[in-house]
């Protein structure tokens, strides 16, 4: 949780939830991107949707700042990789069935 405290929380500091907006979370993305930290972005990203959710579902915002931001509109995000197995491990799964 260091990374809600350091990255999305450090940036909002005592600023009311309520008035923070859509750019303002696109910025904080983009900084924590800009600094090569995409995962971390994401992850901040992840963080922001469920807390403005709850604060929407508890009546407390009137509308989510971060609702329609993905990770790739700021340039965040895991890429996809392919994985094979090994001839080891088609020969474990084969012995498996």
């Amino acid at each position: 949780m260091r990374g809600l405290e350091h990255d999305l929380l450090l940036f909002i500091g005592d600023q009311a939830v309520t008035t923070i907006t859509y750019d303002q979370v696109i910025s904080i993305l983009e900084i924590i991107v800009d600094r090569d930290a995409k995962i971390q972005a994401s992850k901040v990203l992840s963080w922001a949707r469920q807390m403005f959710a709850f604060g929407v579902h508890r009546r407390m915002l009137q509308a989510d700042p971060a609702a329609g931001i993905r990770s790739r509109d700021v340039g965040a995000g895991e890429k996809n990789r392919d994985r094979y197995l090994s001839w080891g491990e088609l020969e474990q799964l084969t012995q498996l069935a």
